[in-house]
């Protein structure tokens, strides 16, 4: 099984359409499905992310082993937008902690630190990605996963030139849409590895 924790349904919508995910539930969060894949809406913030993958977690079968993927946008000094960005680590600057997911998946091919902020940030002070869910999703699939099956991919969405200030959602969307057809293809290779116990990430 692989599960998805998206912060935004705008986010979210390419790739329910892509996959062909049915929504299962709306209530306390929207969660869609098919067979091999789970995807929840979780809103904005680490707090609300821990607490969308601990929801996801105890919805699911028990006792199947799981994929836990963060995908999003996120902000980065000078990387132009759009390019797709996977974790090298993710911290939480007030908890000064951080994981470091495993980087053995050949894409996305830019690796960066992510830094999860309570705000978007403006300034991006540091050559680090900058989002708001990564470290809330990874400190809760850190519980019930082992570190090389949770991964996070984030698509840059604003830099020193253009300002989070200025995103729409319907920015948002063709980010992600822009990205749809590599997302799913990575994701159909964890899922063929997953199914055959071939993963050595």
């Amino acid at each position: 099984m692989i599960n998805i924790v998206i912060a935004l349904k705008m986010e979210a919508m390419p790739i329910i359409s892509r996959l062909s995910l049915k929504q299962m539930a709306s209530k306390p969060y929207c969660v869609y499905r098919n067979r091999n894949i789970q995807l929840i809406v979780s809103g904005p913030g680490a707090h609300k992310a821990y607490a969308a993958t601990s929801y996801l977690h105890a919805y699911s079968e028990p006792g199947v082993p799981a994929y836990w993927i963060n995908l999003g946008i996120g902000g980065h000094r000078y990387l132009p937008v759009g390019c797709a960005v996977r974790a090298a680590e993710v911290s939480d600057v007030s908890a000064r902690l951080h994981f470091t997911p495993s980087l053995a998946c050949t894409w996305p091919s830019y690796k960066k630190p992510i830094i999860s902020v309570a705000e978007a940030e403006q300034h991006y002070p540091e050559d680090a990605v900058y989002d708001m869910e990564a470290y809330g999703m990874l400190a809760a699939a850190a519980k019930m996963a082992r570190m090389h099956r949770i991964q996070v991919v984030k698509i840059i969405s604003d830099n020193s030139m253009h300002s989070a200030k200025r995103l729409r959602s319907e920015n948002v969307k063709q980010l992600v849409l822009g990205h749809c057809e590599p997302i799913v293809e990575w994701l159909q290779q964890l899922e063929t590895q997953s199914e055959t116990h071939e993963l050595e990430l």
